[in-house]
């Protein structure tokens, strides 16, 4: 029997599965020489293995600031008009706690949306916002035409006027 040593892109794949996976105690250890098939072997009874549960965030490393979930138009440090949208993280969830916030640039309906991951430019947009929140809703709605709650065309003129859906409005108490 001829010994085949295990290739490098074996031993990183096995190597990354080790490392996101939920080693049971007792899981079989490889001998110290490993051959091919060995490995092989390894990376099969891995793959079956659950995938560790990941800790949500720490909540130091979010922003204290809470806003309520929406689009938001702020002035962007070139004075031009800026427009993002942020939501939360679902309550239960490692996401929960966490604010998402997302560029949007396009036109309303096709948006593009440009996760902002800086922790430095997401406390920044979201200080811009925190500052006066219902009027980054209406400068969003009023600008686009479009609820900065909901995202719906906005049609009633009342509602045009204000930059908010009438039936938004009552949601969140504006």
């Amino acid at each position: 029997m001829i010994y085949e040593p295990p290739t490098i892109k074996q031993v990183e794949f096995m190597n990354s599965l080790i490392a996101q996976k939920e080693i049971p105690e007792g899981f079989p250890v490889l001998p110290n020489s490993p051959n091919r098939g060995d490995v092989s072997k390894q990376i099969e009874a891995l793959l079956k293995l659950p995938v560790k549960k990941q800790a949500a965030p720490p909540a130091a490393t979010q922003p204290e600031k809470t806003i309520p979930a929406g689009r938001y138009a702020v002035t962007g440090n070139d004075n031009t008009t800026d427009f993002y949208q942020v939501n939360h993280g679902k309550p239960g969830t490692k996401w929960e706690g966490v604010i998402f916030v997302d560029l949007l640039t396009g036109a309303p309906g096709g948006f593009n949306r440009t996760p902002i991951y800086s922790k430095a430019a997401k406390n920044c947009i979201i200080d811009k916002i925190a500052a006066n929140p219902e009027a980054a809703l209406r400068r969003f709605g009023i600008e686009l035409g479009i609820c900065g709650i909901c995202g719906s065309p906005l049609t009633n003129p009342e509602s045009i006027a204000y930059g908010i859906g009438a039936k938004c409005r009552e949601k969140v108490g504006f």
